[in-house]
């Protein structure tokens, strides 16, 4: 029988830190650690702000919108194939959810920083949730502001004590543990807790 496990995302324009967590909610194992490119290097990862600028022509979108979406699909992909191949069974992917609405009218985007910002966020975390839609894997969207709040009231626990255990958690495995990791492991925890509620 697999192991459940979950996964977390801390997403960047074009790229993602993940962490997937096994184990119990009580006792959880980092099982996997990585860096994930989310789009092909040779296209604008802030194809928003490329396209607002000049740099780039508005059908850059599309190219960028496709090839995230492919790019995504194969990494969320062979990241469930390799824990399988592993003995675990990816349950869960947690992914933030974006805290402005993005308008649909394209030249109301290209005219405020801000849009810019969440069109381009957006983009990347909508890859995220339809690849794991995909493949059959549940997604858990989160505020990133209430991240920390949302994961001790899944886990149980209070937020020092999260922070102290994340820290901890994280020492064995060596450096890189930075934020961004310690963010993704909160996520993925939110998922190990939703996973293990399903079987109770």
């Amino acid at each position: 029988m697999l192991q459940p496990v979950a996964a977390g995302f801390r997403d960047h324009t074009g790229w993602a830190v993940a962490v997937v967590l096994g184990g119990s909610v009580a006792k959880p194992q980092i099982m996997r650690r990585m860096t994930v490119e989310l789009v092909e290097p040779h296209l604008p990862r802030q194809v928003y702000h490329a396209i607002a600028s000049g740099a780039a022509p508005r059908e850059a979108l599309g190219e960028v919108e496709a090839s995230a979406r492919a790019s995504t699909l194969a990494r969320v992909t062979d990241l469930a194939g390799e824990l399988r191949d592993a003995g675990m069974a990816l349950g869960s992917i947690s992914v933030a959810s974006g805290t402005q609405a993005v308008p649909p009218e394209f030249d109301r985007i290209l005219a405020s920083h801000t849009l810019l910002h969440s069109a381009e966020g957006e983009l990347y975390r909508d890859c995220l949730a339809d690849a794991a839609s995909q493949l059959g894997i549940e997604t858990i969207r989160f505020t990133q502001k209430e991240l920390a709040r949302d994961a001790s009231d899944a886990i149980g626990i209070d937020p020092e004590t999260l922070a102290s255990r994340l820290s901890a958690m994280g020492r064995p495995l060596g450096p890189p543990w930075q934020k961004d990791h310690r963010e993704a492991a909160q996520a993925a925890w939110i998922g190990l807790a939703k996973l293990e509620a399903d079987r109770a």
